[in-house]
C-alpha cells in the first residue's frame, strides 16, 4: 500500500537528516540550513498546530515570556508563532557574523 505523499516526505526527511546529523557546518553552510530548515519547520508547525499537539499552556507561557514585552496581542500563540521567530532570530544572529567582514 502507498502511503500519502506527506507520510513519505516526512520519513525521507527524516531518515536523510538522521544520516547527516553530525554534518560540521561552515558559516554560510549554517544560513542556508537554517533557512532551509525554516521551510520545513514551517510546515512541521501547522501540523503540530492542527493536530493540537503542543500544550496550549506551555505555548501561552513561552510566548509570554520571549519576544516582544506584552506579545503580541492580534496572535494566539501556535507552534509557529512560538517556534518560526526563535528560527529568524537564530539566523538573524548567523547573518550578523557575516557584517563587517570581507567576502571577497
Amino acid at each position: 500500500m502507498t502511503q500519502h505523499p506527506q507520510v513519505e516526505a516526512f520519513v525521507s526527511a527524516a531518515e536523510s537528516m538522521r544520516g547527516n546529523r553530525y554534518w560540521a557546518r561552515d558559516p554560510k553552510e549554517q544560513v542556508e540550513f537554517l533557512t532551509a530548515l525554516r521551510d520545513v519547520l514551517k510546515e512541521v508547525c501547522f501540523h503540530l498546530d492542527r493536530n493540537q499537539l503542543l500544550n496550549q499552556d506551555g505555548l501561552r507561557a513561552f510566548a509570554a515570556n520571549s519576544g516582544p514585552p506584552n506579545g503580541v496581542p492580534w496572535l494566539e500563540p501556535s507552534a509557529e508563532t512560538v517556534l518560526l521567530p526563535e528560527l529568524d532570530n537564530a539566523i538573524r544572529r548567523c547573518l550578523a557574523g557575516f557584517e563587517g567582514t570581507d567576502n571577497t
